[in-house]
């Protein structure tokens, strides 16, 4: 691959949300999300989006930061391996030399790329395992177990905010209230289109 062929473009986040939710959640959906659309507002306010293009052509798209990679996608017939390239070589250019660069969402097919360019495994997380599977538990008598209803959005919001502003990840911990908020509106707008979400895993990779 002659990688001068390729460049690394800031791109629109609502148009570059259209097409990751095309190349990329349809493959490896980690956010389980609801609707088309809703893939789209996830990114649409993103001020990292950005496209690859070889010899000016949309070959595909990432998320880049300094020290940090994610959302990777390829628009066919162009390889994945060529696009990673790219985009880790970008990456090292905006990255400060004594930080490490973390690949957040590296799916199990891609690992073997990344590897090749010296990123290291840091951890594995499996996202919704045996999610079907009927589990007894029981409850003590100071919790009340009850359906989801608009009457308790105020309560669900305050759960999500408190549990993901919880998260190691900074882009997730620094989700706001009001963030968290359309979460529940969305939830309960599309729960009558929900479908039984695929089993997808994630790897973790940090380039030292």
């Amino acid at each position: 691959m002659d990688i001068d062929q390729y460049e690394v473009v800031q791109a629109i986040s609502e148009e570059w949300a259209r097409y990751h939710a095309i190349y990329r959640l349809t493959k490896v959906n980690e956010w389980m999300s609801l609707s088309f659309q809703g893939d789209i507002e996830r990114y649409k306010n993103g001020n990292f989006c950005c496209w690859v293009l070889h010899k000016g052509i949309r070959v595909g798209g990432a998320i880049i930061k300094p020290n940090m990679i994610k959302c990777v996608f390829v628009i066919p017939p162009y390889k994945m391996e060529h696009i990673i390239e790219v985009v880790a070589n970008y990456a090292e250019t905006i990255t400060d030399n004594n930080e490490v660069i973390v690949v957040q969402d590296a799916d199990k097919d891609s690992f073997g790329y990344y590897t090749c360019l010296g990123y290291e495994l840091n951890e594995v997380n499996k996202i919704m395992v045996r999610a079907t599977e009927k589990f007894e538990a029981s409850f003590g008598s100071e919790y009340k177990l009850c359906e989801p209803k608009l009457e308790y959005k105020e309560a669900m919001t305050e759960l999500y905010y408190e549990t993901y502003r919880a998260n190691k990840l900074k882009a997730i911990s620094e989700q706001s209230y009001e963030f968290q908020s359309i979460s529940v509106d969305t939830y309960f707008s599309h729960t009558s289109q929900n479908n039984i979400p695929r089993a997808v895993s994630t790897i973790k990779l940090i380039y030292v």
